[in-house]
C-alpha cells in the first residue's frame, strides 16, 4: 500500500473492516472477537511501520522488533484508513480509530441516514469532530429510460451477486438520471460528502450516464 501512495502520488484511502459472520465460521464456533483484535493490531501496524524506522510492536497477534519498511507512503502520518461498518459497535470502532467512513452498498437510504447519526455522536463522544470525518456510501445503481428497465436489467446482477433476492428493490438506485439524481440527493442529504456509484453491467455506456448524472447533481 505504501507503494501505491507512492506511484500514485499520495492518492491512496485505505479502506478495512472485519467482515461479516459467515455460516462457517459459525459452524466452526470461531468467535468475532479474534476479528476485531486482528483489525487492531494490523491498523496500529501499519501505522507504525508507514511512520517509523526499526519499529518494535509487542501484540496478541503480531510481534517484532527492529523493523523498517521502505518505501514510506507519500502521505504522513500515513494514508488515510476508511472503515466499511454498519453495526452499531463497529461505527463506534470507526469514529475512535478510523479517518473516514463508508456505508455499504448494500445498506438502504434510511439505514445509511441512522447509521450516519449513530457515528457522528460517537466521534462527539471521542472528542472528534464531525465535519471534520469524511462519510461515503457505496451505491449500486442502473440507469435506463424507465425505472422498470433499470431494476430488470440490474436485478439479475445485484440479487445473485448477494445470494440476496429483493436486494435490488431495497438498495439499488435505479432509472432514468434525472430520477437517480433525486434519489442520491438524500444521501447527501443524510450526510454523504461522497458517492461511490457502482453500475454491474454494461459498464461503457454506464459510465457515460454516470458522467452526465454527475453533471445534475453539481447542477
Amino acid at each position: 500500500m505504501a507503494t501505491i501512495d507512492q506511484l500514485s502520488g499520495g492518492r491512496l484511502t485505505v479502506g478495512v473492516g472485519v467482515g461479516r459472520d459467515t455460516p462457517e465460521s459459525k459452524a466452526l464456533g470461531l468467535p468475532g472477537d479474534p476479528r476485531v483484535r486482528r483489525l487492531r493490531e494490523g491498523l496500529e501496524v501499519m501505522r507504525l511501520l508507514w511512520t517509523t524506522d526499526g519499529a518494535s510492536y509487542d501484540g496478541e497477534l503480531y510481534r517484532f522488533e527492529g523493523i523498517t519498511l521502505e518505501p514510506k507512503p507519500v502521505q504522513q502520518p500515513s494514508p488515510p484508513v476508511w472503515f466499511g461498518a454498519g453495526a452499531e459497535p463497529a461505527l463506534r470502532r470507526a469514529a475512535r480509530l478510523g479517518d473516514g467512513w463508508m456505508g455499504a452498498g448494500s445498506s438502504t437510504a434510511d439505514a445509511f441516514a441512522a447509521q450516519v447519526s449513530t457515528l457522528h455522536e460517537a466521534l462527539r463522544e471521542a472528542g472528534r469532530d464531525p465535519a471534520t470525518f469524511p462519510v461515503s456510501k457505496r451505491v449500486y445503481i442502473a440507469i435506463e429510460d424507465t425505472e422498470a428497465r433499470a431494476r430488470e436489467r440490474l436485478t439479475p446482477r445485484l440479487d445473485t451477486f448477494y445470494a440476496w433476492p429483493g436486494m435490488t428493490e431495497r438498495v439499488a438506485v435505479c432509472g432514468p438520471a434525472e430520477a437517480c439524481a433525486e434519489q442520491l440527493r438524500t444521501l447527501l442529504d443524510a450526510g454523504a460528502g461522497e458517492l461511490l456509484l457502482n453500475p454491474l453491467y454494461d459498464y461503457p455506456r454506464q459510465l457515460e450516464e454516470l458522467a452526465r448524472l454527475a453533471a445534475l447533481l453539481r447542477g
